[in-house]
């Protein structure tokens, strides 16, 4: 076996390459998206919920709900769901950018969710200060929110990544 194996790397060499280079591709976009997009759905989140600057309880149930559902799916069943809107965007629902769409969508709401658990650990003292030194909501968000769940940010993206793997 120990012989077999480097014929098979060998002749297989350029497919291996590609596949690593198609799989970064979908994983690299993904994680983007999850930190362009899943960052602010995430501290929206936590910003929407009882009790914090902008509670709306309608918001929250709307965009609660919406990455409840989408973290429930299975993967495999999310990409056969999403075979139309795949079409439509990128007109196929094969390849590597076919699947990187639902990839993206999993990797927005499962982080998403990750945020908004990390700055639910930030303790409540921490926003009551920023408010009586006159901050506004922007200054909360990144000087105060960002700041104190920064390492529980930055390990939810790692388990983000992990996930798409």
């Amino acid at each position: 076996m120990a012989i077999i194996l480097p014929d098979v790397l060998i002749e297989y060499q350029t497919e291996i390459w590609q596949s690593i280079g198609e799989t970064a591709i979908m994983v690299g976009t993904s994680v983007l998206a999850a930190i362009i997009i899943g960052l602010p759905v995430g501290t929206f989140l936590f910003l929407c919920r009882k009790g914090q600057l902008l509670e709306n309880q309608f918001v929250f149930s709307s965009l609660n709900l919406i990455v409840n559902i989408i973290r429930s799916f299975p993967f495999l069943l999310l990409v056969i769901f999403m075979i139309p809107l795949t079409r439509l965007i990128i007109g196929t629902a094969i390849g590597t950018l076919a699947a990187t769409l639902p990839m993206i969508v999993i990797a927005i709401a499962h982080y998403s969710r990750l945020v908004e658990q990390s700055l639910l650990d930030v303790p409540k003292g921490v926003i009551d200060a920023a408010i009586s030194m006159g901050a506004t909501v922007k200054d909360i968000i990144f000087k105060f929110l960002y700041v104190e769940a920064r390492s529980a940010l930055v390990l939810s993206l790692t388990t983000s990544t992990i996930r798409l793997y």
